[in-house]
């Protein structure tokens, strides 16, 4: 490769639209764990699990999980046009699941102390990082990635008949209460459908369609969030959580309201 397109690669790392899809999705995370704890601390009774609120968390997981497909097909295509081994590729892949695991084993262990009986097992970052791993592969074969997620589909109504053994929590034994919970089946093929998504949509690490996104300090803003969507998602329970436990049993009281 020559200097140039190896320069034009290294400096060319991020697509707008896809930080843009994933800001959405943390300004959607933002929002519906507000209420939620709001609900926890019955400050409210908002209905989460139907309705419009239940659609904008499907929303959020769904852009959630399809961009860590699309993120997986474009690190394998960076690295392919720069002519990289497959062995630097999967290490790439590796290090940043190995990343989100120890944010993962930081969450089921906050959550532990704060609520031993629901602290969360096999949550969104566990099962993003395990699915990394687990569809590595894949991430070189779009249409071995896309057939993988039509058998989870149809693999996902057998998980319910999973036993009770803790050890097969992560396929999907919904018999253990958790604050947060995405087991393998139905959630990955989501991440399959993802990396599908972006060998069709980019090429060489390339977009293969115009893009569509105005240049607008909104749309930048927007995906400045979601470059920054692991941090937020790290930070923002416990900032929502202080704030309105400040708020209920300091300032409410204080003032009387």
């Amino acid at each position: 490769m020559s200097d140039g397109r190896f320069s034009k690669f290294m400096t060319h790392t991020r697509f707008l639209e896809i930080d843009f899809f994933r800001g959405l999705a943390v300004i959607g995370m933002l929002i519906y764990h507000f209420f939620f704890i709001l609900n926890f601390f019955e400050l409210t009774q908002f209905e989460l699990q139907e309705g419009s609120w239940l659609a904008l968390a499907r929303f959020v997981q769904l852009i959630f999980l399809l961009s860590v497909g699309v993120s997986m097909a474009l690190v394998v295509q960076k690295y392919s046009a720069l002519e990289l081994p497959k062995s630097f590729i999967y290490k790439k892949l590796f290090r940043h699941a190995f990343v989100i695991f120890i944010c993962a084993l930081i969450v089921s262990g906050v959550t532990w102390i704060a609520a031993p009986t629901e602290f969360v097992r096999f949550g969104i970052l566990h099962f993003i990082a395990v699915s990394i791993v687990l569809l590595s592969s894949m991430a070189f074969y779009p249409r071995f990635a896309f057939l993988f997620g039509i058998l989870v589909i149809l693999l996902t109504p057998f998980a319910q008949f999973l036993s009770d053994n803790p050890f097969l929590y992560p396929f999907g034994n919904t018999s253990f209460p958790a604050l947060d919970y995405f087991p393998l089946f139905p959630w990955m093929n989501l991440v399959a459908f993802g990396i599908a998504l972006g060998h069709y949509a980019f090429q060489r690490y390339e977009r293969r369609f115009l893009y569509f996104l105005p240049e607008s300090r909104v749309i930048h803003s927007v995906a400045w969030l979601g470059r920054r969507s692991l941090a937020f998602y790290m930070l923002h329970i416990p900032f929502l959580f202080g704030i309105i436990w400040w708020t209920k049993y300091i300032l409410l009281k204080t003032y009387a309201f």
